[in-house]
């Protein structure tokens, strides 16, 4: 239930601002990476960081990771399960990426 109030706030928000998001799991996102690029996704995972360089990423159990790109400090999220949107980039040499629009904790 939880869950499900949280992708329905998130995608509220996302009529906010003319675009649709589609709900994607991070396993869909790395073996599918080329056809998300461009789409505005919401993904959940827990976060982690880097400290050399600085860098974030959001991750499941089975270790698929997506770098979040976000003006805020993210440290206080470090470890919880968050709920992000934003539009889904991939590079073949840079890698995933999700620059955030909204994130909220996830149950």
């Amino acid at each position: 239930m939880h869950r499900l109030l949280l992708v329905l706030t998130l995608a509220a928000l996302a009529a906010c601002n003319g675009r649709e998001a589609v709900e994607v799991t991070l396993d869909q996102l790395v073996a599918q990476q080329a056809a998300y690029d461009g789409r505005t996704v919401v993904a959940v995972g827990t976060l982690r960081s880097h400290p050399d360089p600085e860098h974030y990423w959001i991750e499941d159990d089975g270790y698929n990771r997506v770098e979040l790109a976000w003006g805020d400090d993210l440290a206080p999220y470090l470890g919880r399960r968050l709920a992000v949107r934003g539009l889904f980039r991939f590079d073949p040499d840079e890698g995933r990426r999700i620059d955030v629009e909204y994130l909220a904790p996830s149950p």
